[in-house]
């Protein structure tokens, strides 16, 4: 009997252990699943905060004027407690920075490339193994360049891959390039030295559109009406007239000072002196997979990762007029036809400070978007030196310029600086502007202290709102005393993390 009972209190208490057992593993679960779900839900929202701060890093980019980009216009941060928007215990930190000011990777030529590398690692025979190899990797063929590599060298090393043989879709490729190294890409900012993204972008383009955000006008086909229409605030009838017979080859002469319009003041020329710049290196991203149209996701369409056609950034030949007959039959004894290479050009009939006061309403070519050009009010010393390696008194007087007058207003501008001379000049106009297309819009949502974090890391390029292939997220335009010309930002990269 006493065995029974025995038996019976050792069951007891067996399943009363056995009970506490269930009952606490299914308290921690609960409180697992509990915790899972308001981790998921603080995850959510710091993904929500990163896509309202993406929108109005737009809405900010949309309001900002066509004319003119510089640094002291929209790029920088935006906080959502700056801007008066409460979410709680959640906040969104914008970082928007201009690619315009960077050097493009997939349309550099070679003796840019050469002259960059050679700024950024005092190693002139490191920099020709770095231009030969971008080159390698971005061009379509098999053959190296003398100091290049295309897929043999690659699928010899320790971990084997082979050259992509097409444009870069992130700076960060470079990693994979031969002769680069971490140390070099990722710089040192502590010591002053940048890291190459803050120096070089994948992709960069600008509207081809004047200070009113309105299509250029093409001095190579313009009709006499048409340049009255866009110049004739600034040009006399005369002086139109002279541009025509230039351009038909009848003539050349400027034409009689008279009465003529008013026109902005020009600035003499002036040197300057040494320049000085910052830099904050951004996170790592890969290339993205799939977004839908309105509400970005985890990535964009690959068709809208590919690099638009864009002319290499070859220097022009040496001043030689270009004709071309009048005729189709092209036979001697008929007029020649001048063609415009640049408004640098316009120098031989019209006054200086006509041609800086027009020159950002006309243009040499019909394609509504350049690829390639570098913003002179963005670009760091870095950048500058590339496009004149062999004048850095111009690229110190081109910072300077900037800094002491805000930014240039227009590329005509490099008239006023002394240090550039007339064939430097020319090569440099066609590879410049003075406003941008292209932005890195990094959003950075957060809850809480950190307890949630969602970062967005995006290139958008803003164009007027014509009909284009890419993915597009378009908000809508309010006539501002700065903008009133509609646009859409055409998503180029996305990721989230």
């Amino acid at each position: 009997m006493r065995a029974r009972r025995g038996f019976a209190l050792i069951l007891v208490l067996a399943l009363l252990v056995l009970l506490t057992l269930l009952a606490a593993g299914l308290a921690f679960t609960v409180r697992s699943e509990v915790n899972i779900a308001n981790n998921f839900a603080e995850q959510l929202r710091a993904r929500y905060l990163a896509q309202a701060g993406f929108y109005q890093a737009l809405q900010q980019l949309m309001r900002d004027d066509f004319g003119v980009d510089s640094a002291a216009d929209t790029f920088g941060e935006l906080r959502s407690q700056d801007l008066g928007l409460d979410f709680g215990d959640g906040q969104f930190i914008v970082r928007i920075t201009d690619e315009t000011g960077k050097l493009n990777l997939n349309t550099a030529d070679r003796a840019t490339l050469i002259a960059f590398f050679t700024q950024v690692t005092g190693d002139g025979a490191l920099a020709e193994e770095l231009a030969d190899s971008v080159l390698d990797w971005r061009g379509s063929d098999d053959n190296p360049n003398p100091q290049g590599a295309e897929s043999d060298y690659y699928l010899n090393l320790p971990q084997p891959y082979r050259t992509k043989n097409a444009p870069f879709d992130s700076p960060y490729e470079l990693l994979l390039v031969k002769g680069m190294t971490r140390e070099l890409f990722y710089g040192d900012p502590q010591q002053g030295t940048p890291p190459l993204t803050e120096l070089v972008t994948a992709f960069s383009a600008t509207p081809n559109v004047d200070e009113r955000g309105q299509p250029r006008i093409n001095l190579n086909t313009a009709t006499r009406e048409q340049l009255q229409a866009a110049l004739g605030d600034i040009l006399t009838a005369d002086e139109i007239d002279a541009l025509l017979r230039f351009r038909d080859g009848t003539g050349q002469q400027r034409p009689q000072s008279g009465a003529t319009p008013p026109s902005p003041t020009v600035r003499p020329p002036v040197n300057f002196g040494q320049p000085s710049s910052g830099f904050l290196p951004p996170q790592s991203h890969r290339p993205p997979s799939s977004v839908p149209p309105s509400l970005p996701s985890r990535g964009v369409p690959a068709g809208s990762l590919a690099q638009p056609p864009a002319a290499p950034l070859v220097a022009p030949p040496e001043p030689q007029q270009v004709m071309e007959p009048t005729h189709p039959s092209g036979q001697s004894g008929q007029e020649q036809r001048r063609r415009f290479r640049s408004p640098l050009d316009l120098l031989q009939v019209l006054p200086r400070e006509k041609v800086i006061a027009i020159w950002e309403r006309v243009t040499v070519t019909d394609s509504p978007v350049q690829y390639g050009l570098v913003n002179l009010n963005t670009a760091p010393p870095e950048v500058l030196s590339a496009l004149l390696p062999d004048n850095p008194a111009a690229v110190d007087d081109i910072v300077a310029y900037r800094q002491q007058n805000g930014r240039f207003q227009s590329v005509g501008e490099l008239l006023n600086l002394a240090s550039l001379t007339q064939a430097q000049l020319r090569q440099l106009v066609n590879r410049v502007c003075v406003k941008s297309g292209t932005f890195r819009l990094r959003a950075l949502g957060i809850v809480g202290n950190r307890r949630a974090v969602h970062l967005i890391d995006a290139i958008v390029e803003r164009q007027l709102r014509t009909p284009s292939s890419g993915t597009t997220a378009t908000l809508p335009t309010a006539p501002t005393e700065q903008s009133t010309t509609p646009a859409q930002f055409i998503i180029r990269y996305w990721r989230e993390r």
